[in-house]
C-alpha cells in the first residue's frame, strides 16, 4: 500500500478534487488517517465463516473489517455489499447489524458480474438479477434504519440511505 496515500488525498483535496477512498477494510489505521470526500468499505459477507470461504484471504482480517466500518459513522461513507448468488445472499439481518453498527452514509448493495479474473473461480450463474438484488436490499431495510432511495436496474445496484 502507497505509504503516502493520506498526504496524497490531502493534496488532491488541495486542488479541488472530489477524492474517494475505496477499500476492502484490512487497513483501519490506514483508513483512519485518511480524509477523502468519502470513503467506501466492501462488505462482502454477514459472518466470519462466509467471510473466509468467499473471499479467501491471505489471513484472517475480519476482526479488522470491523474496526475499518466503526470509523464510518464519522465521516461521508458507504458500505459496499456485491451480492454473489448462492454465495452471500443470505442472513439479510445479519449485514443490517453491521450497516447499523457502522453508521454509513450509505449502503450499496450490488450484483457480481461476470467480468476479469473472477471469471476463474466463478460461474456465470452466479450474476443475481436486478430483482434478486433489489428484494435483498428490501429484506435488509427491513431489519434497520436505511431504506431504499435509488437503484440503477442496469447496473444491479440499488443505494440504500440512513433515514433520520
Amino acid at each position: 500500500l502507497y505509504p503516502y496515500l493520506p498526504e496524497y488525498i490531502d493534496l488532491l483535496n488541495e486542488r479541488g478534487y472530489t477524492t474517494f477512498l475505496v477499500s476492502n477494510g484490512t487497513m483501519p489505521d490506514m483508513i483512519r488517517r485518511c480524509r477523502p470526500y468519502q470513503t467506501y468499505i466492501s462488505l462482502d459477507a454477514p459472518d466470519r465463516e462466509t467471510y473466509l470461504a468467499l473471499c479467501n484471504p491471505q489471513e484472517d482480517y475480519w476482526d479488522r473489517i470491523h474496526e475499518s466500518l466503526s470509523l464510518l459513522a464519522a465521516r461521508r461513507s458507504a458500505v459496499r455489499t456485491t451480492l454473489v448468488k448462492g454465495k452471500n445472499d443470505f442472513d439479510p439481518a445479519g449485514y443490517a447489524a453491521m450497516y447499523e453498527a457502522s453508521g454509513a452514509t450509505f449502503i450499496e448493495v450490488k450484483g457480481y458480474m461476470y467480468l476479469g479474473n473472477s471469471r476463474k473461480r466463478l460461474s456465470r450463474d452466479a450474476m443475481p438479477e436486478h430483482e434478486e438484488v433489489r428484494r435483498f436490499a428490501e429484506a435488509i431495510a427491513g431489519h434497520c434504519s436505511y431504506r431504499i432511495t435509488d437503484e440503477s436496474p442496469i447496473s444491479r445496484v440499488v443505494l440504500m440511505e440512513r433515514e433520520v
